[in-house]
């Protein structure tokens, strides 16, 4: 019982790690998508001037 209960608790931690990896990448991607939008319109708005 008492080597039971870390293991449970490591893999709850570990299982919570993913999940904010998951959302770290997921949300760095948004940002690169976004930067990468942004500049495709910088570009335009300079190519207009």
């Amino acid at each position: 019982m008492g080597s039971y209960q870390p293991t449970t608790y490591s893999i709850y931690i570990f299982r919570k790690r993913i999940i904010n990896n998951q959302f770290y990448n997921l949300a760095f991607k948004h940002i690169r998508f976004n930067v990468s939008i942004w500049m495709s319109i910088l570009k335009k708005i300079c190519a207009s001037f």
